[in-house]
């Protein structure tokens, strides 16, 4: 027998070979689980949805300095939810409604500026997440002065700030704002106020006998400005005495406006015929007295000199015939109202208008008693009213709604400067006398808001318009009296662009000079172009969708298009062939099918057809209610703009969806045919 052979098969290894063989084998143990998780890792994966307890994250941003440099432990507070910046000045939030927010950033030696909302930083949230936010804290300022009077120190003056200029947490100009009462002059006349925003403003004082107000300073982060005095001027006031006849004194209402003004200024009560107005600055004015059973005077020319009360006597003219006075709910005087005046005895009927008091007047009026009703563009009309002659009667008109809104750019960004129309889509009641649209209002809003109104109750439709791009309209909106209505957010349209050739259709020969315009009745501002000497032309930044466009030249009849469909970001090649005006052709041509629409209670009706028009040689009827033009639904759309798609811009049939009473649903081809109409006619 071999005993080493039989001591090395059954004789336990020595100590170190059995570590030896332990390491070697979770060396290959750890080699197998290292590969394993690496081909796993290699293989494709389907994305894993986040966990419930990491929310997403759907806000997020940065704090600095107006230096630029993180703010650490800065606390943003966003619909009261808070976070608190890190080393970095970063924050985050998630779970936050969609929509449009406030936020509001807060840290230990800085400052924001403004007051109130206005002072916040706005962020809109949409489907996909807000990130790299970046707002901005200030270091504070300060200013210290002295409040004088001809050289003497002045105690107890309450000082304020006037802000020209600022910038906001987001970087944004706010408007102009006061900071009141930041501070109280002391024994000499000192004042000292910290922790002042940087921005351009003017240091205002006020007192009980004086105002005055610094020239405009700028401060920058930091800043301490000293030295600023105010001297405090005098004042002067007026006294008066109003009286009516026989010499009575009256009561009413005044205003005194300066005459540097463009605005009209202090408004006072006038008693048992007299008033007084103090604390006036020096100089020239105007005084307006206007008393009930009066006529309105004006003073045009009243001085008022510093320290030397200003005595002024009035004496009114009775007013004779009927009279009264249009008012809305809250007692203003309503300029340009409409009043129908109609005896009760017999047929005697007169329609008057207010001047700029809300004054109407009928002094041929015979005796007897009359009913009045009031209507205005921006009111429910008024309840009938009693009216007898030398007796002044205020009618009150029904409260008008208003419509809120913001506007939007394409991305959903609020845009600062616009101007918003109002159409009258249908207008409730049989008793309104208005127009159809009520003139565009600019706004200058960093949120892109707006309010318009008051206007009656109805149905409406906002344009607005901005300066070098295309304007947008909104969906139609209801109103109700005395409510506000909103927001309704107005989105602006991605732009659009058509171009093209405009040639002679008997010889082809391009035709320069001619002028293509988008023809939208709604808007203040069409653009336009002409074409160069080829005939070519070119027009931008056009609103998207359907539109009309109209061709004119000298010696050419004219030509619209409706219902232009034009693309969003594209350009569309829309050529013109244009017919000379000859042979009685010297008006315009458009595609028609001869039958005229109307709104009846929110529905787009058949009013008439005309005989031997397509529409005449179809099935079409009066009183049909159109539901549907080429397959689009016309109950979101107004009288124009279903009147676009039946009339469209080809001699192509167009297909008519219509309700008919007894009959139900009906579908109607009607034929368009190019029609011609005389220079002067409707179109």
């Amino acid at each position: 027998m071999n005993t080493r052979n039989r001591r090395q098969d059954d004789t336990p290894a020595p100590f170190p070979r059995r570590l030896a063989l332990v390491a070697l084998g979770v060396l290959a143990l750890v080699l197998w689980l290292t590969f394993t998780d690496a081909d796993t890792a290699e293989e494709p994966t389907e994305p894993q949805q986040q966990s419930d307890d990491v929310p997403a994250e759907v806000l997020s941003g940065v704090v600095v300095d107006d230096a630029n440099r993180p703010v650490e432990g800065a606390s943003v507070t966003v619909n009261g939810r808070e976070a608190t910046t890190d080393y970095a000045g970063s924050f985050s939030f998630d779970e936050i409604d969609t929509g449009t927010h406030l936020v509001d950033v807060e840290a230990d030696d800085y400052i924001r500026p403004g007051v109130g909302d206005e002072s916040l930083a706005l962020v809109t949230i949409e489907d996909e997440p807000v990130k790299d936010l970046e707002l901005t804290l200030q270091q504070p300022a300060a200013i210290s002065g002295r409040v004088t009077a001809g050289g003497e120190p002045v105690e107890g003056a309450e000082v304020g700030l006037w802000y020209l200029e600022a910038a906001g947490l987001d970087g944004t100009s706010l408007d102009p704002f006061v900071v009141s009462e930041a501070d109280t002059s002391g024994e000499g006349g000192d004042f000292l106020i910290e922790a002042v925003a940087p921005g351009r403003l003017e240091v205002v004082v006020d007192t009980d006998d004086a105002f005055a107000q610094s020239e405009p300073v700028r401060l920058t982060p930091g800043d301490e400005l000293d030295g600023v005095t105010i001297d405090l001027e005098p004042t002067g006031s007026i006294e008066g005495e109003v009286v009516g006849d026989p010499g009575a004194g009256v009561d009413g209402e005044g205003a005194l406006t300066a005459h540097y003004a463009d605005e009209p200024g202090e408004e006072f009560e006038i008693e048992d015929g007299q008033f007084l107005l103090e604390r006036l600055e020096p100089g020239q004015y105007e005084l307006t007295v206007d008393a009930p059973g009066h006529h309105l005077k004006t003073i045009e020319d009243v001085l008022v000199p510093p320290d030397d009360p200003t005595s002024v006597d009035v004496q009114l003219e009775p007013s004779r015939g009927l009279v009264g006075l249009v008012v809305e709910p809250d007692g203003t005087p309503v300029a340009d109202a409409s009043v129908t005046v109609e005896h009760s005895d017999d047929e005697q009927m007169r329609r008057l208008e207010t001047d700029e008091e809300g004054r109407f007047q009928w002094a041929e009026a015979d005796r007897g008693e009359y009913t009045a009703v009031a209507n205005s563009p921006h009111h429910d009309p008024s309840a009938p009213t009693t009216l007898k002659p030398d007796e002044e009667v205020a009618v009150q008109l029904q409260p008008g709604g208003h419509i809120t809104g913001r506007v939007l750019d394409e991305n959903r960004r609020p845009v600062d400067e616009f101007s918003v129309g109002v159409s009258f889509l249908e207008i409730h009641g049989e008793d309104h006398h208005h127009v159809r649209e009520l003139p565009a209002e600019a706004f200058d809003d960093r949120r892109g808001r707006f309010e318009v109104g008051p206007v009656p109750t109805g149905r409406y439709q906002l344009t607005v318009d901005v300066d070098g791009r295309p304007g947008a309209v909104s969906e139609p909106v209801e109103v109700t009296a005395g409510e506000r209505v909103g927001p309704v957010t107005v989105q602006l349209d991605a732009s659009a662009t058509v171009e093209g050739f405009i040639t002679d259709a008997d010889g082809s020969a391009p035709i320069s000079g001619a002028q293509i315009v988008l023809d939208d009745p709604a808007s203040q501002n069409n653009p336009s172009a002409q074409t160069d000497a080829d005939g070519f032309y070119r027009l931008d930044d056009l609103p998207s969708g359907v539109q009309r466009l109209r061709v004119e030249a000298d010696g050419y009849v004219t030509e619209i298009f409706d219902a232009v469909d034009l693309p969003a970001d594209g350009i569309l090649e829309y050529d013109v062939e244009m017919i000379p005006a000859t042979g009685g052709r010297d008006g315009f041509a458009r595609h028609d099918i001869g039958a005229a629409f109307g709104m009846n209670d929110g529905d787009v009706e058949v009013m008439a057809i005309r005989p031997g028009t397509p529409a005449e040689d179809s099935e079409l009827e009066v009183g049909d209610i159109v539901e549907a033009v080429d397959g689009q639904q016309t109950d979101e759309m107004s009288v124009d703009e279903v009147l676009q798609r039946i009339r469209g811009d080809r001699p192509e049939p167009v297909t008519l969806q219509v309700h008919r009473r007894g009959r139900g649903s009906l579908t109607i081809d009607v034929d368009r045919r190019r029609e011609f109409t005389a220079q002067g006619g409707g179109g």
